[in-house]
């Protein structure tokens, strides 16, 4: 498995999530689902909270529960929390929307844009972009096991950015380019390359090829001079104290290295446009909707079926999704059906 996360249970955990839904309701319920009683159930009287938007048939559900932040700011569909790994489906759509103005090309070489690339030799874009560059999985360098030392919480007060994390990757310990590798290492090479041919950072090229055309309200990427949304949500988490507390998100931006903020009902509009074809050619669409006997992801989306995801449908069915969360106290999770455009956020 290629993917890297942070591995946790979660109860209560502010939640962003997006599944696809199709078929599942029809079989799995007799009756028709009580989207916003189900999820009240699920927060309970716990802290933290879910928010969750479907859209089935075109016609678009809601409901969300809970409290997003030590303010006491209730959470909903237009609540920013940070994104974590779903993060990366938004940093391959910015990638390919340069491949389609010719700024950048899939089958040149990452050292053509990055000399210094910690990837394996002839290592190509679209390696990078499937996860198979051979770069070295950064959690393992970020983890001494013989120590039991984790780098990320041996200093608290700093706040690590993504080069930072590139420098430490080492370009000899790179592994055989089109074998499986660390997408979490590899994303962050691929923000470099975006910052590279388009000539602006990462909050700037976000903005210019999605926020924008979209007109989404939620989204940012909070690094250099651009601040975190206001309202955001915070984890809910005892992972860094004797009890459970919120988490702020600024500390926890700094220890995902990726500071990506968007809501439920940003991610929706994200999706269906993306599906639809208004962000990528319908050629590089459909090499995002790839063969599922061939490989296991695309371009910043995994295939799954209910192993992965187990409450997005039926026993068997596939659908294209990200999902991803931290020891702070907060998960991000989304999934679509390419066939039906059915989604869940």
């Amino acid at each position: 498995m290629r993917r890297n996360h942070w591995l946790i249970p979660f109860v209560g955990a502010t939640a962003l999530l997006v599944t696809s839904v199709g078929p599942a309701v029809a079989q799995v319920e007799e009756e028709p689902l009580d989207l916003q009683a189900r999820v009240e159930e699920r927060v309970g009287l716990q802290n933290g909270g879910i928010v969750v938007v479907t859209i089935r048939d075109d016609e678009v559900t809601t409901a969300a529960a809970g409290i997003a932040n030590d303010a006491g700011d209730p959470l909903t569909v237009d609540t920013p929390m940070i994104l974590h790994s779903p993060a990366s489906s938004l940093t391959q759509v910015i990638a390919l929307s340069l491949v389609d103005t010719g700024l950048l090309d899939l089958d040149a070489l990452v050292t053509d844009y990055l000399p210094d690339a910690p990837v394996g030799d002839g290592a190509t874009g679209r390696d990078l972009l499937e996860y198979r560059a051979g770069t070295q999985n950064i959690w393992d360098v970020l983890y001494d096991e013989a120590d039991d030392v984790d780098q990320l919480v041996v200093d608290p007060d700093r706040t690590w950015t993504g080069d930072d994390l590139v420098a430490l990757l080492d370009p000899s310990a790179a592994g055989v380019a089109g074998e499986p590798s660390s997408s979490y290492s590899d994303t962050l090479l691929i923000i470099q390359i975006i910052e590279a041919v388009s000539g602006q950072d990462f909050s700037a090229a976000l903005d210019e090829y999605i926020v924008q055309p979209l007109g989404l309200a939620g989204t940012v990427h909070a690094a250099g001079d651009v601040e975190p949304p206001d309202g955001r949500a915070a984890g809910w988490s005892d992972w860094a104290s004797d009890t459970p507390v919120y988490v702020t998100d600024d500390w926890e931006a700094a220890r995902t290295f990726r500071p990506t903020y968007s809501t439920a009902a940003d991610l929706a509009v994200f999706l269906q446009a993306l599906l639809e074809g208004r962000l990528v050619s319908p050629e590089l669409l459909d090499e995002t909707m790839w063969d599922p006997d061939v490989e296991e992801f695309a371009y910043g989306l995994v295939r799954s079926n209910d192993e992965l995801f187990p409450a997005a449908g039926p026993l068997g069915a596939d659908y294209f999704g990200d999902y991803g969360w931290t020891p702070f106290g907060s998960f991000a999770y989304y999934a679509v059906d390419p066939a039906t455009g059915d989604l869940v956020v």
